[in-house]
């Protein structure tokens, strides 16, 4: 079986995969099941799948997070370049690269073919899926048949679970999101 048939037996579901393949198919893949985005990946003989919508909301709050480290970082940069001796070429160089690196963040857009959910809703793994440790090759009809058993072992992720708390923790130290109680 290869990812078209597997849509057209999963098309109840809205199963369609990302187009030309981004994300370098078997290894990953995007797409989309019904109106949620997912994310497959296959690494060191793990599988994973997560589900879930686009989160505007929290998508914003990311991308205006990581425009406020980079400012951070440059003004930092910036302040050790002025302290640096002038015949200190090679700190100087690599001072003036980093802190020259841009700042503005661009948040996903819904329609973005290589989104991954942000905020997932259902999720299922799989260890071992080879037996070997390093595996990072899966035959299309491998990948296929280990991409439907986890799509129909999707499980239902809680609500206080579906944001990693590393970005929450993250998120609430820049002030764009509410802190955990």
């Amino acid at each position: 079986m290869d990812r078209a048939a597997l849509e057209r037996k999963h098309v109840d579901l809205g199963l369609r995969f990302s187009p030309g393949g981004l994300g370098g198919v078997p290894a990953q893949a995007y797409g989309w099941i019904g109106e949620d985005r997912f994310y497959f990946r296959f690494r060191h003989d793990c599988a994973q799948l997560s589900v879930g919508p686009v989160d505007a909301e929290l998508d914003m709050a990311i991308a205006l997070r990581t425009t406020q480290q980079n400012v951070g970082h440059r003004e930092r940069d910036q302040i050790q370049l002025s302290t640096l001796p002038e015949d200190d070429i090679d700190d100087r160089l690599w001072l003036m690269m980093s802190s020259s690196r841009p700042v503005g963040e661009r948040p996903q857009a819904a329609d973005d073919l290589q989104y991954y959910p942000n905020r997932i809703t259902r999720y299922a793994s799989r260890q071992d899926v080879t037996g070997e440790q390093y595996a990072g090759f899966l035959e299309e009809d491998e990948f296929c048949d280990l991409f439907e058993q986890l799509m129909l072992g999707l499980a239902p992720v809680t609500a206080d679970e579906q944001i990693p708390k590393f970005t929450t923790g993250w998120l609430a130290a820049g002030g764009l999101w509410p802190a955990a109680a």
